[in-house]
């Protein structure tokens, strides 16, 4: 369907009127700068845990972060689902069905975080031991653990709002408010670490839980000036709506988790507190900033093709996947090269004063950053498939890097090379998993391009 046929509702949105790059760019570009302010908390989060804590601080990082990418992926479901939904009834014209699908699911994605921290609290040191903690380090793992999940009911509530802050089209509410919980995040982990002395492991639980609980500031923001507003009448949830939310956000959940079963693997099969610590450098701190580029990318793209979804405005969908596409990989490839160019000072930033940890950083950090551009299109696109509820697809991609070639290549690398095939297996999913999202991408292409001959 052409843009001059587009219905007159969806007349009045900057989605369907204005130049998909341009519009792409503002929207990637926005939640970027949001995401930027986190980028620079997390390499301030780097230098002073590698500075102040060490070797040790770093492997603890290291048990912690699958913890993290699956809050992320918890919250990042619900906030994909409900805003993928709202932004199609919006450009169906549907204000009031919109508004109830938010309120509705924010309810249900509160309730089911506070069961999931009650039981973490409860089982924090078999959590430890299954995220692959080694013995020493067990009783301070435990207690960084249940520290951190009590501010996830924060986190959920205020990273579901930020996707709606997009779809509202109000992208600046969650660039600042992120900002602002990267500033107050950052000080903080510095005053417990240089100043208090709690920073293992209360400190930099801390950190980690306000540096994405404050997300919750964006909720005033939002109910203010906008239609999605929570009444008491939608405690009352229509699980119809929830089914719906969390079927669009499952390939999200997926893909985020798959993350977090990655990391315990690894941790598992590096089995010691140097490569651990390694790989919580280059995972955490380096790739980190990459795929920030990436999910900015993705998040910008999601609300334009959904909403151009709904409208039936197939030409404009197919051009956002495309600008997306080309976007996302050199927007990465100009940062991953930076860090090639600056491994060993990027490095030693990180690691302290650590010589044998520096060296491990270095010696796999430029295959890792030569190869984010391709792999992490894995990732993007499956965010495309999500907005278009292409639910398998989506589902297929964001499970190729991690858990359809990551895993078993990590195995079978090291079965023929040694230890050092855990990190070349690593690189060999990133190959695989885009020659596999380049199909994917083709047969989108002819989907999308028969739809537009039929006017349908």
């Amino acid at each position: 369907m052409s843009e001059g046929n587009a219905q007159v509702t969806t007349q009045e949105s900057e989605f369907v009127t204005k130049a998909i790059p341009g519009l792409f760019a503002k929207y990637f570009g926005l939640t970027f700068i949001g995401m930027l302010a986190q980028g620079i908390m997390v390499m301030l989060e780097g230098i002073f845990i590698g500075n102040g804590l060490g070797t040790v601080g770093l492997a603890v990082v290291g048990f912690l972060m699958p913890l993290e990418y699956f809050q992320l992926a918890f919250h990042g479901c619900f906030g994909i689902g409900i805003s993928t939904l709202c932004a199609e009834k919006l450009g169906q014209g549907k204000k009031e069905e919109a508004r109830k699908i938010y309120a509705q699911g924010m309810w249900f994605a509160l309730i089911m975080i506070l069961v999931i921290v009650a039981l973490i609290e409860i089982f924090a040191p078999q959590v430890a031991a299954f995220v692959g903690c080694t013995p020493d380090l067990m009783d301070v793992t435990v207690q960084g653990i249940r520290v951190f999940v009590i501010f996830w009911p924060f986190s959920m509530t205020g990273q579901i709002a930020g996707y709606m802050a997009r779809v509202a089209e109000k992208p600046k509410v969650a660039s600042v408010c992120i900002t602002l919980a990267a500033v107050i995040a950052i000080i903080w982990l510095w005053l417990s670490i240089y100043v208090f002395g709690i920073g293992l492991p209360v400190g930099m639980a801390v950190y980690y839980g306000i540096s994405i609980g404050l997300f919750a500031l964006i909720i005033p923001f939002l109910q203010k000036g906008s239609l999605f507003v929570m009444k008491t009448s939608d405690v009352k949830i229509d699980f119809k709506n929830v089914v719906n939310i969390f079927k669009i956000g499952f390939p999200y959940l997926l893909v985020q988790g798959s993350t977090s079963i990655f990391g315990v693997v690894v941790n598992n099969l590096l089995g010691n507190e140097l490569g651990i610590a390694a790989y919580a450098v280059i995972n955490g701190y380096i790739i980190y900033m990459l795929m920030m580029i990436q999910q900015s990318a993705t998040q910008g793209m999601q609300p334009i093709v959904s909403y151009n979804l709904g409208a039936k405005m197939f030409d404009r969908v197919k051009k956002t996947l495309n600008v997306s596409i080309i976007g996302n990989m050199g927007a990465v490839y100009v940062l991953g090269i930076l860090c090639i160019v600056f491994n060993r000072q990027v490095s030693t930033l990180l690691c302290g004063s650590d010589a044998a940890l520096i060296e491990e950083v270095m010696r796999y950090n430029v295959m890792f950053c030569l190869l984010s551009g391709i792999g992490f299109t894995a990732d993007m696109v499956s965010g495309y498939f999500q907005a278009v509820e292409r639910v398998g697809f989506a589902t297929i991609l964001g499970l190729s890097r991690y858990i359809i070639f990551g895993i078993p290549f990590m195995y079978i690398f090291k079965a023929v090379i040694g230890e050092s095939g855990v990190w070349y297996g690593q690189g060999a999913s990133y190959v695989a998993a885009f020659i596999l999202t380049m199909i994917f991408v083709v047969i989108e292409h002819k989907r999308l391009s028969k739809k537009m001959s039929e006017g349908k």
